[in-house]
């Protein structure tokens, strides 16, 4: 009885070592993809920083306009909303 029970305990902690191994590695690769994911998504986002740098150097008297309308329209809004 006593051997089954070491059979026991080291079958248990083989399981557990094997299961602390499978989530270090399932953590190690979802901490890759969200590293990656992180670049992707901070090199789209200079990308778009500058894309709309351009139009803005391209378009002044447009993007001025625009945001002036965009604006009224907010206070329009927000005018609304207080009456």
């Amino acid at each position: 009885m006593a051997e089954t029970s070491k059979d026991f305990v080291n079958d248990a902690s083989r399981a557990a070592r094997s299961t602390s191994s499978q989530a270090q590695q399932r953590f190690e690769d979802l901490r890759h993809d969200l590293e990656d994911r992180y670049h992707v998504a901070q090199e789209r986002a200079r990308q778009a920083l500058s894309d709309s740098t351009e139009y803005v150097k391209a378009n002044p008297v447009r993007t001025v306009l625009g945001a002036a309308a965009i604006g009224f329209v907010a206070g329009l809004i927000a005018r609304r909303r207080r009456h």
